[in-house]
């Protein structure tokens, strides 16, 4: 249980984080990202800044890439994406911050909360050492912030994920409900970063609240329900918003049907695109003139119609989408994909190659853990989570960030144990 914290503990932690912060900051300066239309004038990181300063200026969540360079065009409503990087770097623009150079800092110092947030996670599970080998990885693994100096939602997922996982062991050591509430909160925050964390809640949320079995099931079904009333009243203003502005009903972001739509079509059915995206599937119903909320239900639509003209093929497309997320099939290809999205081909490798080693540490660091007794259902919820993710949509590296964090502090515990086996070793050695 953490009580009060060492402070050798605290100012590793500061030190860890500044060299994690200056990672960051050396992809932001040092790796060019296109900030202007004529690259893709959708394309994720341009839409989060552009949509950034629409919102700062008072113009609303309305979709950025209809606008000209001098900002005019059809005003149309856009939850293109889930509202709260958005939010965050709004804030940043009315402070002064605009640009995109501006806001990539933003995000990637973002990123960076990550390192004590993880910190904080290794302490709680297993101990003072194992928070600070975790933030250490944490702060110099490419795959933690290779994204966040490119202007997208990892950065700020991943520290959501940190809290919840550490919020949830809390929920399961002292059973209270504000940790369930805080937990509910932490979830519906996450959720309004990227929409597939949503899976939080049946996956992390809901098993750790009624986990405990020396309460009453009475207490364990209140924590739940504070939980998801939490969560609840952190998507409603969003989503009453979006209710008011759309014919049909969006409850965080159309990108769950356009990256449902991408993901299931005959490129990426057939041959050695298998498992991945593509906007060929649905390029001609964003084409036309119609609103985001219509062509998004289009688009489920024609989903739908192809997956039950397919089902044959559709286990094979699984497979293929979960091997390329765990970079198990055709790795080479997610290096490629990630120079597309900016991603240095020589870091994309490193962090490849160190991967490699963490997953088989991270499989050492729950043996260690269950012969502790310390429960590992919450971190293992994680790569579940990822796995589900990519059958369901493709096989792309960046839906990993959960899982990321789970194998880092997993690691880390595996490393302490060792280190800490040799020191033993070295201590009994006769003189």
């Amino acid at each position: 249980m953490l009580r009060r914290f060492p402070l050798w503990f605290l100012l590793a932690v500061a030190a860890i984080s500044v060299v994690g912060a200056g990672t960051r900051v050396a992809m932001v300066v040092f790796v060019h990202e296109p900030s202007q239309p004529g690259y893709l004038v959708d394309y994720d990181p341009i839409f989060y800044s552009q949509q950034a300063n629409l919102v700062a200026d008072g113009q609303g969540f309305i979709a950025p890439y209809l606008l000209n360079s001098a900002g005019q065009g059809p005003h149309r409503p856009s939850a293109g994406h889930p509202p709260l990087l958005v939010v965050v770097l709004a804030i940043a623009s009315k402070l002064g911050a605009r640009s995109f150079n501006a806001h990539r800092l933003v995000v990637a110092l973002i990123g960076a909360m990550v390192v004590p947030a993880v910190a904080l996670l290794g302490a709680e599970i297993a101990g003072w050492s194992v928070g600070v080998i975790a933030a250490t990885i944490a702060a110099l693994y490419p795959n933690l912030w290779l994204y966040d100096g490119l202007l997208m939602s990892e950065a700020l997922a991943g520290v959501f994920i940190a809290l919840a996982l550490l919020v949830g062991y809390r929920v399961l050591r002292d059973g209270r409900l504000r940790s369930a509430a805080w937990l509910g909160v932490i979830v519906g925050l996450a959720a309004l970063t990227r929409g597939e964390l949503l899976l939080l809640i049946p996956l992390l949320m809901l098993p750790v609240c009624l986990a405990r079995r020396d309460d009453t099931m009475l207490a364990r079904l209140r924590r739940a329900g504070v939980a998801t009333l939490a969560v609840a009243l952190v998507l409603a203003p969003w989503t009453i918003y979006n209710l008011q502005r759309f014919q049909k009903p969006v409850l965080i972001s159309t990108a769950f049907d356009t990256t449902l739509g991408g993901a299931n079509c005959d490129p990426v059915y057939y041959g050695p695109r298998i498992g991945l995206w593509t906007d060929s599937c649905f390029s001609d119903i964003t084409a036309r003139p119609i609103e985001e909320d219509v062509a998004a239900s289009e688009i489920r639509s024609r989903t739908v119609r192809y997956v039950e003209h397919h089902k044959s093929r559709l286990p094979l497309v699984v497979l293929a989408r979960v091997g390329r997320v765990w970079d198990v099939y055709r790795p080479a290809d997610n290096v490629g994909i990630g120079e597309l999205e900016r991603r240095p081909r020589t870091w994309s490798w490193i962090a490849l190659g160190i991967y490699a080693v963490l997953v088989p540490l991270a499989a050492a660091g729950v043996f260690v853990l269950r012969r502790r007794k310390v429960s590992v259902g919450p971190l293992l919820a994680m790569p579940v989570m990822v796995t589900g993710t990519a059958a369901l949509f493709w096989g792309d590296p960046r839906f990993r960030r959960p899982a990321e964090i789970a194998i880092v502090v997993l690691a880390a515990v595996a490393i302490d144990a060792i280190l800490r086996r040799r020191a033993t070793s070295a201590h009994e050695q006769p003189a």
